[in-house]
């Protein structure tokens, strides 16, 4: 019997994808940032995630549980504005050791809606447990207009790359303070040929955008909006870090002086061009300040 070490965390979740069945109300399984699927008859679809934050992986112990509620419904908040939907529920499962307080439970509950009432969603639910170490489950549904989801095998060859706000933040504790692109998401439902958020690094997301779509891509190092503050190997943080949840999607050439026109009117933060996608031989490659091209070697974050 092998063990999980000899996997990468790609090929455990590809095997147990390999088990999971479909049916005619299933539009997108796994592979992508949520499950797509059709509840009923109507003008939506639907959209599942789920996620967790687990105390000595996702946030130190003794943090703030207002910042860690925060997180744990920011991750599937992220995930439902990477497909270009509203949240509309969520269901919280805690695991959490006796010792801890119910003043504990109530910073992390205060957490969890100051995150959610900006988007209107809300809590409808959920199951606690004892036992250590503590963990925070959060499954959420939202929804979108029938046929509106914006998936990762949607990019096309000479598409141009954009990615919200800056990257490599979360060395800096914005892995627990930032708010999801929800707003943003949905806008990009009108302009996005490809969409996903950036929870495992910019290098790594971004390979799944290229695997799903059979296309490659090239990025430009001098355009990738790195973080304030990063001082040491900051491409390296802004490639591979993780957790930044900014999103990272694709434009058609025809439509991107639009686009930017749009989006400049719409938004504050920026949207920064950072790439094309190219055709598959390619792969991913970085272009240098000097115009030399390199492939970019190495993963972001896996748990195995």
């Amino acid at each position: 019997m092998s063990s999980l070490k000899e996997y990468t965390e790609s090929e455990i979740l590809d095997r147990i994808a390999q088990w999971l069945p479909s049916n005619a109300q299933l539009i997108c399984g796994a592979g992508d940032d949520t499950a797509v699927v059709q509840l009923c008859e109507g003008a939506d679809d639907y959209l599942l995630t789920s996620d967790a934050v687990i105390e000595g992986v996702h946030f130190e112990p003794m943090e703030d549980l207002k910042r860690v509620g925060n997180k744990a419904a920011g991750r599937v908040l992220s995930d439902i504005a990477a497909m270009g939907g509203a949240a509309l529920f969520l269901m919280v499962d805690l695991v959490i050791p006796a010792e801890r307080s119910l003043e504990d439970i109530e910073q992390l509950y205060e957490g969890l809606n100051a995150q959610l009432n900006p988007f209107g969603a809300i809590i409808v639910g959920g199951d606690i447990s004892n036992s250590a170490p503590f963990q925070v489950h959060v499954f959420a549904v939202g929804k979108l207009p029938k046929g509106t989801a914006v998936l990762r095998s949607t990019a096309k060859v000479k598409d141009q790359l954009f990615v919200t706000g800056s990257l490599g933040g979360s060395i800096a504790a914005k892995h627990l303070d930032f708010s999801p692109r929800i707003k943003e998401g949905r806008f990009l439902r009108d302009w996005a040929t490809s969409m996903i958020d950036l929870s495992d690094g910019l290098a790594k997301d971004l390979r799944h955008i290229l695997s799903q779509s059979d296309v490659g891509a090239v990025i430009q190092e001098q355009a990738i909006p790195v973080s304030a503050g990063l001082e040491e190997e900051p491409l390296a943080h802004a490639l591979f870090d993780g957790e930044d949840y900014e999103l990272l999607f694709t434009v058609k050439p025809a439509d991107v002086d639009a686009f930017i026109k749009a989006w400049s009117e719409a938004f504050v933060d920026p949207a920064v061009h950072i790439g094309e996608i190219r055709e598959v031989s390619e792969e991913l490659l970085l272009q240098k300040k000097d115009g030399q091209t390199c492939k970019i070697e190495g993963e972001g974050y896996s748990h195995f």
